[in-house]
C-alpha cells in the first residue's frame, strides 16, 4: 500500500495491481464462512478502536466528534456486522462469481465511510480492490490499513494509493486488468473516466455530486427543531455530497423563519478544507449578485479558512446557482406560496442525490417526499448514510446495483 507523503505514481499502480491479482486468485477460493470471519474480525477491530478512529476522522475531515462516531464509525461497524451475517447465511448460488480485481476512487468528504463500504462489499463477494484516495485523506488511509492488518485480512487484497487521484483514477478506469470501477467525484472528472470505462466495456458506478433540498412544511415547528434544520447544512460545512444547499419554506412563515435563522446562526462558523475551497466559496458568493440574488447573512472571506455560513434569497429558480452543484457553505432559501411548489422547484435541478423533508406528521411528510426526484429522502432526520438509495438524474451513472451479492461486485449468469 502506498501511504507515503509523495503522491502515488504509475509504478505504484502497476505494483498494486500485480499484488492484488495474486491475492485475489487465492482469496476467491476461500469459503463463504472464511469471508464472514474476516468481516466479523473487522467489525470487532472497529469496535475496539472506536474512540481513536472517531477522533482522528473528526480532526481530518473537520466534522463534529459525535457525528464521526455515530454516523461514520458506529454506522460502519453495524453495517459490517449485518453483512457478516448475510455472508454466513448466504444461499451460495453456483452462478455467482467474484468480479475479480476492482478499482475505486474517492474524492474529498466521507472518504473513510465510502472506502470502507467498498472494501467490505468487495471482501464479501470474493474480490480484491485498489482504492485511490486524495492526499487530504492520508489519515483515513492509515486507519484503513491498520484495521485491515489487525483483522488479519489477507495481505495485498486491499491496495490503497494516496494522492495524484486524477491520474490514478484514469488508470483504474482504463486498465483491462480491473473488472469494475467505482467513482465518487465531480462531473468534469467523471466525463473523462466514463469514456475510458465505456471503451473497455467495464462495469462502472459514478456518483457525481448533489444539490440537495430541505423542504420544510409550513406547519413544522422550526423553533423546536433547530438541529434538524441546521445539521444537514452545517455539519460538513456544505462540502459533502450529503449536505443540503437549497431550503424551501412557505411564504406564510417567511418573516418568522428569517428571524429564527438570524438568531440560531449567531456565532456559527464553517471550516473549509483548503485554500482551494476558500477560492470556490468566494466565487460562489460573488455569483449570488450576478444572479440577482441577495445575501441574508454572511459573505466573502478574504484570508481565513474559517468562514461564516452564507445564506441567500431571491434567486431565480432557474438560475445557475439553483441548478448546479455547490461544494461550500453557501445556502439558498426559497419562499413559495404553495407547498407543492417546493416539489416543483426542487425537481427542476439537474442533480438527484437526496433530500430532507421536515413535517409535523408522516402523512404531510409523504406528500412532499414521494414526488421528489432523488435517490433517498430523509424524513424528520438526517442520518443512516450507509443505507441511502442510489442517486438519480445526473447524480449517478452506471450499474445501479450496490448490493455486495449483485451484478456490480459479481459476475452473474443464469443457467436454464
Amino acid at each position: 500500500m502506498n501511504l507515503e507523503l509523495q503522491p502515488a505514481t504509475t509504478t505504484d499502480f502497476v505494483q498494486a495491481l500485480q499484488k492484488a491479482k495474486a491475492a485475489q486468485d487465492l482469496y476467491k477460493k476461500k469459503s463463504w464462512d472464511d469471508r464472514a470471519d474476516f468481516l466479523r474480525s473487522l467489525a470487532e477491530q472497529i469496535s475496539m478502536n472506536q474512540s481513536k478512529i472517531s477522533l482522528k476522522l473528526s480532526t481530518e475531515q473537520k466534522l463534529p466528534l459525535e457525528f464521526s462516531q455515530v454516523e461514520i464509525v458506529d454506522a460502519i461497524q453495524k453495517f459490517i456486522e449485518n453483512l457478516h451475517l448475510e455472508v454466513r447465511l448466504f444461499a451460495r448460488p453456483e452462478t455467482l462469481r467474484p468480479s475479480g480485481v476492482m478499482g475505486a476512487s474517492f474524492s474529498k468528504g466521507l472518504v473513510f465511510l465510502r472506502a470502507f463500504l467498498a472494501i467490505v462489499k468487495s471482501l464479501a463477494a470474493g474480490n480484491a480492490i485498489i482504492i485511490s484516495l486524495p492526499q487530504t485523506a492520508t489519515v483515513s488511509g492509515q486507519l484503513i490499513k491498520s484495521l485491515l492488518e489487525q483483522a488479519q485480512v489477507p495481505e495485498n487484497l486491499v491496495q490503497l494509493l494516496i494522492g495524484n487521484e486524477i491520474e490514478i483514477s484514469k488508470l483504474l478506469a482504463a486498465h483491462p486488468g480491473l473488472s469494475a470501477f467505482q467513482f465518487y467525484g465531480s462531473l468534469p472528472n467523471a466525463e473523462t473516466l466514463m469514456g475510458l470505462t465505456t471503451q473497455r466495456k467495464k462495469k462502472a458506478q459514478f456518483f457525481l455530486g448533489a444539490k440537495n433540498s430541505c423542504l420544510i412544511h409550513p406547519d413544522f415547528d422550526f423553533e423546536k427543531n433547530k438541529d434538524l434544520i441546521l445539521n444537514p447544512f452545517l455539519i460538513g460545512s456544505g462540502q459533502l455530497d450529503i449536505n443540503c444547499h437549497r431550503l424551501f419554506i412557505s411564504q406564510k412563515v417567511e418573516k418568522d423563519f428569517y428571524e429564527f435563522l438570524k438568531s440560531v446562526l449567531k456565532n456559527k462558523s464553517c471550516d473549509l478544507w483548503s485554500d482551494a475551497e476558500l477560492v470556490q466559496f468566494n466565487k460562489s458568493v460573488d455569483q449570488v449578485g450576478a444572479d440577482s440574488g441577495h445575501i441574508l447573512f454572511g459573505g466573502r472571506s478574504e484570508s481565513h479558512l474559517t468562514v461564516q455560513p452564507t445564506w441567500t434569497r431571491d434567486l431565480s429558480n432557474c438560475s445557475e446557482m439553483q441548478q448546479h452543484q455547490l461544494v461550500c457553505p453557501l445556502f439558498i432559501v426559497t419562499a413559495v406560496k404553495y407547498t407543492h411548489e417546493m416539489i416543483k422547484w426542487s425537481n427542476t435541478g439537474y442533480l438527484g442525490h437526496s433530500a430532507v423533508v421536515l413535517a409535523p406528521d408522516k402523512e404531510k411528510a409523504m406528500k412532499l417526499a414521494e414526488p421528489l426526484e432523488v435517490g433517498h429522502v430523509h424524513i424528520n432526520e438526517w442520518s443512516n448514510f450507509t443505507r441511502m438509495g442510489t442517486p438519480s438524474k445526473q447524480s449517478f451513472w452506471g450499474n445501479p446495483d450496490e448490493s455486495w451479492s449483485g451484478s456490480f461486485y459479481n459476475d452473474v449468469k443464469k443457467i436454464h
